[in-house]
């Protein structure tokens, strides 16, 4: 797996060499590419949400918790409900960032979920534009759309 992990890890540093930091959506929610273990500790972050498959995450002292969902493939509402519940529980014991291999896809489509769900958003062009507006190369379509819209009308919404 060593030269599979190594491509992967410098494919994801090539694509955000511009923009290399997380950026703080809301609430202590950060959104970014995954981090190594340096940045991290520099960051502060009480949590880290990993929603990559293909890459090892930094081990530390603050709270960790995988979602492997697979890259260019939109996560199911079922999914982002997961995201963002996780994502409500985990910033409350400090920073955290939520992270994929670059930080425009998953894991925005994750914040995005926890913004909807949580009453941060008054909708999805709502939601998209608040994180458009920190991270500018996230990229959410329409199959990121639909489940969006399927993790807000979900009846176990979560009430931030």
């Amino acid at each position: 797996m060593a030269p599979y992990l190594a491509a992967a890890w410098l494919n994801s540093r090539l694509w955000t060499s511009r923009q290399p930091a997380p950026v703080q959506v809301a609430d202590g929610v950060w959104l970014g590419r995954m981090q190594t273990r340096r940045e991290m500790a520099t960051g502060r972050f009480a949590g880290l949400l990993d929603l990559t498959a293909e890459l090892p995450a930094p081990q530390g002292g603050w709270s960790y918790l995988n979602r492997p969902w697979l890259d260019l493939v939109p996560p199911t509402s079922a999914e982002l409900v997961l995201a963002a519940d996780a994502i409500d529980t985990l910033r409350r014991q400090g920073p955290l960032l939520v992270c994929c291999a670059l930080g425009y896809s998953r894991s925005a489509a994750a914040v995005a979920a926890w913004l909807l769900r949580t009453g941060r958003a008054g909708g999805i062009d709502e939601a998209v534009q608040l994180i458009a507006a920190c991270r500018p190369p996230v990229v959410l379509g329409a199959a990121h759309r639909a489940a969006l819209q399927g993790a807000l009308a979900d009846p176990k919404a979560a009430h931030g």
